[in-house]
């Protein structure tokens, strides 16, 4: 079934804010429990233009990316250009629209609060030992997708400000996420000289035996601090 069409005009702006981040690092096998536990929804390609009337990315095309990324990066090879992102999750398609300008040209538009995943990066800095995530430079690190949700956004025709909360689609994702990582991520603790850095990122238990052969964390002299053992 096709997105339903619309415009700005008549859909409103959609403004959001309050967003909760989750930067993770994971294998293959560990999204892939994600998408089981979160059971029923739909992937788009966001922040592109389409040609013709938008349709879902089938999740085994999108875990099919993620894995010959994750796969190259086993092999000491970063790659991120088959990776379908970005993109957002919904488990109703009447949260998101299609705009349609002209003829074979179509965006992907938001109209309500869904999961929107991005690919991941971050800077370390030598100079004051900080990391700041959603950095892309020549020197950033690549590290996996991040997954964001808004707690707020503003009603595009009154203007008031709407609070999410769990009686909205799509909400249900986010207690979902949460214990997906806890049982299958850890945090991350980087490791610089003799420091150990917090990062607010998470790596997933399966990556922990290869991630310290990661070519761009061993460009800036980073390594993850192993946590296999420990506690949540």
């Amino acid at each position: 079934m096709s997105l339903k069409k619309g415009s700005v005009k008549e859909k409103g702006l959609f403004k959001a804010s309050k967003w909760l981040h989750y930067p993770i690092l994971c294998d293959p096998s560990e999204l892939e429990q994600l998408f089981a536990l979160w059971e029923r929804f739909s992937i788009y390609s966001i922040g592109k233009v389409h040609s013709k009337n938008i349709q879902e990315i089938s999740r085994k095309d999108f875990l099919s990316s993620f894995t010959k990324s994750i796969e190259n990066l086993k092999k000491n090879t970063v790659s991120t250009k088959d990776l379908m992102l970005p993109a957002v999750i919904t488990e109703d398609k009447d949260c998101l629209y299609q705009y349609s300008p002209k003829e074979n040209y179509y965006i992907l538009k938001v109209e309500r609060p869904v999961i929107q995943c991005q690919l991941h990066k971050f800077r370390f800095s030598h100079l004051d030992g900080s990391i700041r995530s959603m950095v892309f430079s020549n020197d950033s690190v690549f590290w996996g997708i991040q997954f964001s949700f808004p707690t707020l956004f503003q009603d595009p025709f009154t203007n008031q400000i709407v609070k999410v909360d769990e009686t909205f689609s799509n909400a249900h994702f986010v207690p979902l996420l949460r214990k997906w990582m806890r049982q299958h991520t850890f945090p991350v603790h980087f490791l610089y000289e003799d420091k150990i850095l917090n990062s607010g990122m998470r790596l997933g238990k399966k990556c922990f035996s290869w991630i310290n052969n990661h070519p761009e964390l061993q460009a800036i002299n980073l390594s993850v601090q192993n946590n296999e053992k420990k506690e949540l």
